[in-house]
């Protein structure tokens, strides 16, 4: 499944594909809760 963001909290703009096993991890402070926010509240088809 692929995602793209735009203006999304602290993320500019942005594409994630997520695979059988995909890892968010960086800095604090750049966005990664809003990705997972943005996945989790995703209903997949």
């Amino acid at each position: 499944m692929k995602f793209n963001f735009k203006n999304f909290g602290y993320v500019d703009e942005g594409a994630l594909e997520l695979g059988d096993l995909t890892l968010i991890c960086g800095p604090n402070n750049v966005g990664k809760t809003y990705v997972n926010y943005a996945i989790s509240t995703t209903e997949s088809c």
